[in-house]
């Protein structure tokens, strides 16, 4: 194993302890935060919460590559319906590690039954969880390594957002 995929390595096994701790935060400090518009009593149409949550997904992807630091990558998110995502997935990310360029999916928000605040939630946490997968890019992958990759990003994108939200 080199040094480099010893230090991801290590990153994964110090998130993984602190989830355990971060799994007790309350639900209401897990909530991302509203955009302007939303704090409001104003309804808006859906036209306007996918305007919304496009410009709000911009904003928490510039955050969480900051904090992940994967600044060096450029990365692009395209809100994705339903049909185009692989079946019980909310999001997926492909890239290339050699030019440092990535693309995640996010399901779109008319494909939510949820309230928007809550769709706002999902899609910061696909978002990190998507960033967490291309972070551990670099280690070896096979199809028989996946669940336990998919087990342990997971884990790592809940914890992270634990931690912010209860600032």
């Amino acid at each position: 194993m080199t040094h480099s995929n010893s230090v991801r390595l290590g990153f994964v096994v110090i998130v993984a302890v602190v989830s355990a701790n971060a799994q007790s935060a309350d639900s209401a400090s897990r909530e991302a935060p509203l955009p302007a518009l939303q704090r409001g009593s104003a309804v808006v149409s859906s036209y306007e919460q996918r305007q919304i949550a496009a410009s709000f997904v911009q904003e928490r992807l510039a955050v969480w590559q900051e904090r992940l630091r994967l600044k060096d990558w450029q990365i692009s998110i395209v809100m994705a319906r339903r049909s185009d995502l692989k079946p019980k997935t909310l999001g997926a990310t492909h890239w290339d590690k050699d030019k440092k360029c990535a693309s995640i999916s996010v399901l779109d928000p008319s494909d939510y039954n949820l309230s928007f605040r809550d769709i706002l939630n999902d899609l910061e946490l696909t978002i990190v969880h998507e960033l967490v997968h291309l972070d551990l890019a670099a280690l070896p992958r096979s199809e028989a390594s996946r669940s336990n990759e998919e087990h342990a990003v997971n884990k790592l994108a809940d914890a992270l957002l634990a931690l912010d939200r209860q600032r």
